[in-house]
C-alpha cells in the first residue's frame, strides 16, 4: 500500500510539474502593437507575430495541447483566440487594416483557420463540441462572416471575394457541412442546420443576391447558384433526404421551397428577370420542377402526398403556371412558350396524368 501511495505521489508531482509546460512565443516589429498571452493547463502552444502598427492579439488557453497561431501584418487588425478544452487548433492570418478574427473554442479536437486580406473585415468562430471545422477566406473590404458550431463533426467553409457581403451558418448537431463563396457586393447568405448529416452549397456571384437555407432533420441536401443581380432564393427542408436545387442567373428572380417529409426533390432554374417559383412539398417522394426563362414568369407547385410529378417549363413573358397535386403518384406536365399564358391544373387523387402546352 505504502509503495501504491508513493507512485500515486510522484505521478501528482510529475503532472503539476508539466503542467506549467506551456510555450508561447511572441516577435513584433513596428510601433504601438499589442499581445496578451494566458495560458493555463498542459503543453498548450502560442505563437503571435505582429508586423506593423497598432495590432491587438490576445490569446487565452485553458486545458491542454490546444495550439495558437496568429499573424498580423499591417494597421489596427485585431485577433482574439480563446481556447478552453482539447487539442483545439486555431490559425488566424490577417493582411491589411483594421481586420477583425474572432475564435471561440470549447470542447475536443475543434479547429479553426481564418485568413483576411484587405479592409474592415470580420470573422466570428464560434465552436462548440467535438471535431467541429471551420474555414474563413476574406479577401476585400467590409466583408462580414458569422460561424456557430454546436455538436460533432461539423463542417463550415465561407469564401468572400469583394465588398461588403455577408455570410451567417449556424450548425447544431452531428456531421452537417456548409459552404459558401461569395465573389461581389452585398450578397448575403445565411445557412441554418439543425440535425444529422445535413448538406448545404451556396455560390453567390454579382451584386445584393440573397440566399436562406434552413435544415431541419437528417441528410438534406440544398444547393444555391446566384448569378447576377437581387435574385432572392428561400429554402426551407424539414425531414428526412430531401433535396433542392436552385439556379438564377439575371435579376430580380426570386424562388421559395418549401420541404416536409421524406425523399422530396425540387428543381428551380430561373434565366432572366423578374421571374417567381414556389414550390411546396408535404409528404414522400414527390417531384417538383420549375425551368423559367424570360421575364415576369410565375409557377407555383403545391404537391401533398406521395409520388406526385410536377413539372414547369416557361419561355416568355409574363406567363403563369399552377399545379396542384393532392394524392398518390398524380403527374403534370405544363409548357408555356412565348406570352401572357395562364394554366392551372388540380389533381386530387391518384394516378393521374396531365399534359398543357400553350403558344403564340
Amino acid at each position: 500500500m505504502k509503495k501504491v501511495i508513493l507512485c500515486i505521489s510522484v505521478m501528482l508531482l510529475s503532472v503539476g510539474a508539466f503542467s506549467q509546460a506551456n510555450m508561447s512565443v511572441v516577435v513584433q516589429l513596428g510601433t504601438d502593437n499589442d499581445s496578451d498571452v494566458d495560458q493555463f493547463g498542459l503543453l498548450n502552444g502560442s505563437a503571435v507575430l505582429q508586423v506593423g502598427d497598432d495590432n491587438e492579439s490576445d490569446v487565452d488557453q485553458d486545458g491542454w495541447f490546444n495550439s495558437s497561431s496568429v499573424a498580423q501584418f499591417g494597421e489596427d487588425n485585431d485577433s482574439d483566440v480563446d481556447q478552453d478544452g482539447l487539442f483545439n487548433d486555431s490559425d488566424v492570418l490577417q493582411v491589411g487594416e483594421d481586420n477583425d478574427s474572432d475564435v471561440d473554442q470549447d470542447g475536443i479536437g475543434n479547429s479553426s483557420s481564418v485568413a483576411q486580406f484587405g479592409e474592415d473585415n470580420d470573422s466570428d468562430v464560434d465552436q462548440d463540441g467535438i471535431g467541429n471545422e471551420a474555414t474563413v477566406l476574406q479577401v476585400g473590404e467590409d466583408n462580414d462572416s458569422d460561424i456557430d458550431q454546436d455538436g460533432i463533426g461539423n463542417e463550415a467553409t465561407v469564401a468572400q471575394f469583394g465588398e461588403d457581403n455577408d455570410s451567417d451558418i449556424d450548425q447544431d448537431g452531428i456531421g452537417n457541412e456548409a459552404s459558401v463563396l461569395q465573389i461581389g457586393e452585398d450578397n448575403d447568405s445565411d445557412i441554418d442546420q439543425d440535425g444529422i448529416g445535413n448538406e448545404a452549397t451556396v455560390f453567390q456571384l454579382g451584386e445584393d443576391n440573397d440566399s436562406d437555407i434552413d435544415q431541419d432533420g437528417i441528410g438534406n441536401e440544398a444547393s444555391v447558384t446566384q448569378i447576377g443581380e437581387d435574385n432572392d432564393s428561400d429554402i426551407d427542408q424539414d425531414g428526412i433526404g430531401n433535396e433542392a436545387t436552385v439556379f438564377q442567373l439575371g435579376e430580380d428572380n426570386d424562388s421559395d421551397i418549401d420541404q416536409a417529409g421524406f425523399a422530396n426533390e425540387a428543381t428551380v432554374v430561373q434565366l432572366g428577370e423578374d421571374n417567381d417559383a414556389n414550390t411546396l412539398q408535404l409528404g414522400a417522394f414527390n417531384e417538383s420542377f420549375i425551368f423559367q426563362l424570360g421575364e415576369d414568369n410565375e409557377a407555383d407547385h403545391v404537391q401533398i402526398g406521395l409520388g406526385n410529378f410536377a413539372l414547369t417549363t416557361q419561355a416568355g413573358e409574363d406567363n403563369m403556371s399552377t399545379i396542384i397535386q393532392l394524392g398518390v403518384g398524380n403527374g403534370a406536365w405544363t409548357n408555356q412558350e412565348n406570352d401572357s399564358h395562364m394554366s392551372t391544373v388540380l389533381q386530387v387523387g391518384a394516378g393521374n396524368w396531365s399534359m398543357v402546352n400553350q403558344d403564340n
